[in-house]
């Protein structure tokens, strides 16, 4: 996966904005995202090993 902790964060010692690759801009549509949107975004999308 594209994510990398983003080392201008204003908490350094609290990383909860990701640094997004090409691939994962493609996706979000932006440079960064902060994990509590990124996780709202995608479990719509994530289902339980027992629903495939």
């Amino acid at each position: 996966m594209g994510i990398h902790k983003s080392p201008r964060s204003p908490r350094p010692n609290r990383q909860t904005i990701h640094k997004c690759d090409k691939a994962m801009q493609a996706v979000f549509e932006t440079d960064r995202v902060h994990m509590f949107t990124m996780n709202n975004m995608l479990s719509g999308h994530v289902q339980p090993r027992d629903e495939f």
